[in-house]
């Protein structure tokens, strides 16, 4: 605070109690990263803070529901992984034609194979109600959006087999699916 007096600038001290706890529970509206498993402390939430759903805008669901669905967009995704990577003759065939075809098929065999590990070990969090399961997946979900972005345009590994305003339209759903795994960790009411 400042206050000017006689043409002098007072400033008054600044005191800081507690270990920082209190910070992040007042930084978002009341309290709600202490409730939520410590949102207000994810990553990126500076960045994505107007953008992403709070807890409190979210319903709540089920916790059957909710783990449903999460362990099904976990088990969509390995299967995109080991799938690309069960093809990779066929993705090379049609990745031939792109200038760095070379390095799209680099990106895909690598990032296929990092993110299996990630998936099971996510899976195997929430199938065994893993202690924090929910905070760790929070932190890790600002890392694992950029790589369940790129594999939104898995459909286009299948132009083989369908056309392209099929797996475009595959696209717009997969895009969101990100979002929807952090909106269902939030929803949870049975944690």
């Amino acid at each position: 605070m400042t206050r000017a007096r006689r043409g002098y600038r007072f400033v008054a001290p600044v005191e800081r109690i507690g270990d920082g706890k209190d910070e992040i529970a007042a930084e978002s509206p009341s309290g709600a990263a202490e409730e939520h498993g410590g949102v207000g402390a994810e990553p990126g939430a500076k960045l994505f803070g107007r953008i992403l759903a709070s807890p409190e805008e979210l319903p709540k669901a089920s916790h059957r529901v909710v783990q449903t669905l999460f362990v099904l967009l976990q088990l969509m995704y390995l299967g995109f992984y080991v799938g690309a990577l069960a093809n990779l003759a066929e993705i090379g065939d049609l990745f031939s034609p792109l200038p760095r075809a070379a390095l799209a098929m680099n990106v895909l065999i690598v990032t296929a194979a990092i993110l299996i590990p990630v998936r099971a070990f996510v899976l195997c969090a929430v199938l065994f109600h893993a202690p924090g399961a929910r905070g760790n997946f929070l932190k890790m979900w600002p890392f694992l959006m950029p790589f369940d972005e790129l594999w939104a345009l898995s459909p286009f590994l299948l132009l083989h087999h369908i056309n392209f305003g099929l797996a475009l339209a595959c696209l717009t759903l997969l895009v969101y699916s990100p979002f929807a795994q952090r909106s269902l960790v939030l929803m949870d009411g049975g944690q």
